[in-house]
């Protein structure tokens, strides 16, 4: 057809020149410029040698809106390059949203990832993916089967986490670096870093045999200095439970005894027969309910006892032999081990809520099964 011809239906057309097309709308007409409905296949087909097969500009809305009321409102596929391509110079490139469902889904049928993020921006830049909600997980991934973890277990600050992980036969969540931290954790209020390993009820119950938190290094370490070490602190620790060196078992729980040995030592007494013990700095303050026991080195003693009780950190002793040693030890109880504490703790296992996850990771499935005949379905009428 020659340039400046009109479209003839039905038949193909072809021009060397852009044909345009010019509605003026009016409140009485219909919402399109071009409004073309097809029942048994796509209403618009559009194929491009070198350029866009379909393009669509506007100035104030969308350039392309699809709209679907039991498919996808649109879809894109390609042979060598992106299936859908989004970009804005300070906008968003892509963006989908969804009242009831997901607002972006990616899948890969073969090794590549299923959502890609990157910014290359120069000293500016930003994250590559960032994940945002006000009720749950910012970021959620899943490996393999995880029916036993949230949101089948933990309360609200399990559930209201920036990124979560699950899998139950491999790594929830895992971090690599050859030359930095691999997982970093920080809070100001509550612990950086938290783990925990409790016993699940339900049909999968098991009773824990793992570790809360687990360090490793292979062989031994250099020197004490340089390490490596399987675990590091920087500051005073506190250890609530039982200690064990290797299988050997070297301290009890505060909770199962009474009282701790605290501080203990060897002291001189003075012609009196006294002497004034001194205990470590903040000792008095930190514990309570104190035990005494005293041993004389080098002849008896039977009148020996203290004298005076703990007070700023020192107690005396009395009743002794000139220039007799005494071996002494004190126990004590820790303050914040005699009030309960409120410990983090997740939700046992929930056999309806497990039920449920389940149903919604097959409902995933087949939902990836439609998507793929969908994709190789429109890839068959790409290459048609």
């Amino acid at each position: 057809m020659a340039d400046g011809d009109n479209l003839i239906l039905g038949t193909d057309n072809t021009a060397n020149s852009q044909t345009s097309l010019v509605v003026e709308l009016t409140s009485d007409t219909g919402g399109y410029g071009l409004n073309v409905q097809c029942d048994a296949d796509a209403a618009i087909g559009g194929v491009g040698d070198v350029g866009n097969g379909v393009e669509g500009i506007s100035f104030s809305g969308f350039g392309v809106s699809g709209t679907s009321t039991s498919g996808d409102g649109v879809s894109g596929g390609s042979q060598t390059r992106d299936g859908v391509g989004g970009g804005s110079n300070s906008g968003t490139g892509v963006m989908g949203t969804s009242f009831q469902g997901t607002g972006v889904e990616g899948f890969s049928y073969g090794s590549g990832p299923g959502v890609t993020g990157a910014s290359t921006a120069g000293g500016a830049s930003g994250p590559g993916v960032i994940g945002l909600s006000n009720t749950s997980f910012g970021v959620r991934g899943q490996s393999g089967a995880a029916v036993l973890l949230p949101p089948v277990g933990g309360g609200p600050m399990f559930q209201q986490c920036g990124v979560q992980g699950s899998s139950d036969d491999g790594t929830g969540v895992r971090g690599d670096s050859a030359n930095h931290v691999g997982v970093t954790g920080r809070s100001i209020y509550h612990d950086g870093v938290y783990g925990q390993c409790i016993p699940q009820k339900g049909a999968k119950s098991t009773a824990s045999t793992g570790n809360g938190i687990h360090g490793q290094v292979i062989g031994p370490s250099n020197n004490g200095s340089t390490g490596p070490f399987a675990g590091f602190f920087e500051g005073d620790v506190k250890i609530t439970g039982r200690l064990y060196v290797g299988n050997a078992l070297v301290a009890h729980p505060l909770a199962m005894q009474t009282s701790q040995i605290v501080a203990a030592g060897v002291v001189d007494l003075d012609a009196n027969g006294e002497a004034v013990v001194e205990l470590p700095g903040g000792m008095a303050d930190l514990h309570t309910n104190f035990t005494y026991q005293l041993t004389a080195i080098g002849g008896p003693a039977p009148n020996l006892h203290v004298a005076q009780e703990i007070r700023a950190d020192s107690f005396k002793v009395g009743g002794g032999t000139g220039n007799l040693k005494v071996s002494w030890q004190v126990g004590g109880e820790a303050k914040d081990a005699l009030a309960p504490g409120e410990p983090a703790s997740e939700e046992p296992y929930d056999e309806e809520l497990a039920q449920e996850h389940q149903r919604s990771t097959e409902h995933f499935a087949r939902r990836v099964e439609e998507l793929k005949d969908r994709t190789q379905h429109l890839l068959s009428r790409i290459r048609s």
